[in-house]
């Protein structure tokens, strides 16, 4: 029934994913194509954007919170991935694939072989070796080149998704199990690599991958799972569309320089560390000792951004962010018990931070850094900097309207999950 939910779970997100795409995809008639031609090009056009791909690679875990505790035994995985590849043409004519160089975007679904990663701590009451679980994982990729030669290319890629795992953490026989505190997890990757064109249907590449699981402090424990390693790809095109010239960078009309207002609303979702802790150390018979479940508590957000919309691919600002807490009481709540006094919580947050918005076509990677003015989360919390990072969707029929999804830090290290709706205000130009 597990793997019955994960199978949907991930043939959902595909189908998502290319319904999104679906709405930003423009067919244009190549240049080259003859009069008697077209009609069989219009036909076939937007399946030559289209191929397949497969990957494997080897990964090493490593976390910096537990390095030096001796607690991972065993630090080797692999993974392995299928994806249906879009390759951007230069008779597309659109300025973002433009912007970028041609890039490839990738849909795709990744198993991780890591459940043979073993730790050990230090409970004398769990003599027994723990496992880290195998990873399912749909996810979206752009892979953009950077540098081309002849055949060979070198370039970077992001990868985002949602993944979930077979084994996650358990106090009653994966209790040694810190990073992974649940089935659901989000999923940040980034890498570089090294292409060469076999065929105008075949290429192959080597990269050097980083990848990154967490649950967003969702539930706990939440130390997140991070790995690196060698990855190779292999990649088929039915159609050779690799024998295209591609550049590096092109000629791009100049984008009107636009200020805007940006709003926001929306919800965030945590587990609380403080919870965590006063659990550990209650006495072993009582059943909230080291439990692996959490109450999510809620904070309501509200954002403004004064945005300066510089470049085709670029816009950043300055943003008033405010939060309101509901979970205040139960910090106060575990420090009184601990004894801990003269450090309450409050249910009102206020931070300023600068933000950067990176757009390609219909979607963003939204990232904020910012500071906070006015914050008391009580002695655990006593962090003034924080840091957000997620992705935007602005579909065409809602007009400045978007949605998007957030992960909040403290420290580089996951505090929450964000959902949120907003409104671009006093926008003049017309690209998303």
């Amino acid at each position: 029934m597990k793997f019955r939910r994960i199978t949907i779970f991930i043939l959902f997100f595909i189908v998502f994913a290319l319904s999104i795409y679906a709405e930003n995809e423009n067919v244009v008639i190549s240049d080259s194509t003859t009069a008697q031609d077209e009609s069989v090009e219009l036909r076939k056009h937007n399946f030559c954007h289209f191929g397949y791909g497969g990957s494997a690679g080897m990964f090493y875990h490593f976390n910096r919170e537990v390095d030096g505790t001796d607690l991972v035994k065993s630090s080797l995985g692999s993974f392995y991935s299928v994806s249906m590849n879009y390759r951007a043409l230069e008779q597309d004519n659109s300025i973002y694939d433009m912007a970028y160089g041609l890039p490839t975007i990738n849909f795709g679904v990744m198993f991780g072989y890591l459940s043979h990663i073993k730790m050990h701590g230090n409970l004398p009451e769990a003599d027994y070796n723990s496992h880290l679980g195998n990873q399912y994982t749909a996810y979206l990729a752009m892979h953009r080149d950077f540098l081309r030669k002849g055949r060979w290319s070198m370039g970077f890629s992001m990868e985002n998704g949602i993944s979930l795992t077979t084994t996650h953490y358990n106090k009653h026989n994966n209790v040694h199990n810190r990073f992974i505190g649940s089935n659901f997890s989000i999923y940040f990757g980034a890498g570089i690599y090294a292409k060469y064109i076999i065929n105008p249907h075949f290429d192959v590449a080597m990269g050097l991958n980083f990848k990154h699981f967490s649950n967003s402090a969702m539930d706990r424990p939440n130390l997140g799972s991070n790995l690196m390693g060698i990855q190779a790809y292999v990649n088929y095109y039915p159609s050779p569309i690799l024998t295209q010239p591609r550049k590096i960078s092109y000629d791009l009309p100049k984008v009107k320089p636009d200020f805007y207002l940006d709003l926001s609303v929306g919800w965030e979702g945590k587990t609380l560390q403080e919870e965590w802790n006063y659990n550990e150390t209650l006495d072993p018979s009582d059943p909230n000792y080291f439990t692996g479940h959490y109450r999510v508590r809620t904070l309501w957000n509200t954002s403004l951004a004064a945005m300066f919309r510089y470049n085709v691919k670029y816009a950043s600002g300055l943003a008033l962010d405010y939060s309101y807490s509901t979970y205040s009481n139960v910090i106060n709540r575990i420090q009184q018990k601990e004894g801990i006094n003269g450090h309450s919580a409050y249910r009102h947050v206020l931070g300023i931070s600068l933000r950067h918005e990176v757009f390609y076509k219909q979607m963003s990677l939204t990232m904020n850094f910012g500071m906070y003015p006015y914050r008391h989360m009580g002695t655990l919390n006593k962090h003034l900097i924080y840091e957000t990072v997620g992705l935007r969707w602005y579909p065409r029929s809602w007009g400045n309207f978007y949605m998007s999804y957030m992960v909040k830090a403290h420290g580089m290290r996951a505090d929450g999950l964000q959902f949120n709706l907003g409104y671009r205000i006093l926008r003049r130009n017309k690209l998303f």
